[in-house]
């Protein structure tokens, strides 16, 4: 029988069974609150992608670009995830990630061109993929 081969834990070893502590909670929150800074900003997007167009005079290959880069950087940070977590650890991580929406919404929303533009949706994108 393969399960009579795996060794036993020592009771040490065998998880408390209390419940979770409040910064588990707090955590769980945060993250949940980033969830819905993301669902804002596909639904802010959405409606204002024309007047951004309008505003900073972009073509529709820019318009595309901007959209499609969230999804791009979104992949890029989830494929060094596991880098940056061995790097900063959850909670370093967890701060790059509300960092990089802050910023990144900010600058989006302080955007003069389309490069700065570019340059905050890249960062909200990478915080997404974390």
């Amino acid at each position: 029988e393969a399960s009579a081969s795996l060794p036993r834990p020592r009771p040490d070893q065998v998880g408390d069974s209390s419940s979770p502590s409040l910064a588990v909670y707090l955590l769980a929150l945060c993250a949940a609150f980033n969830s819905c800074i993301l669902g804002y900003d596909f639904g802010v997007n959405a409606l204002s992608v024309l007047l951004v167009q309008k505003t900073l005079d972009l073509s529709d290959l820019q318009i595309s670009a901007y959209l499609a880069a969230l999804d791009g950087f979104a992949m890029l940070g989830a494929a060094t995830t596991s880098f940056v977590n061995d790097r900063f650890g959850r909670r370093g991580c967890f701060v790059m990630t509300s960092f990089g929406f802050l910023c990144g919404d900010l600058l989006q929303a302080s955007a003069q061109n389309f490069a700065q533009l570019m340059v905050g949706r890249s960062l909200l994108g990478l915080a997404i993929g974390w």
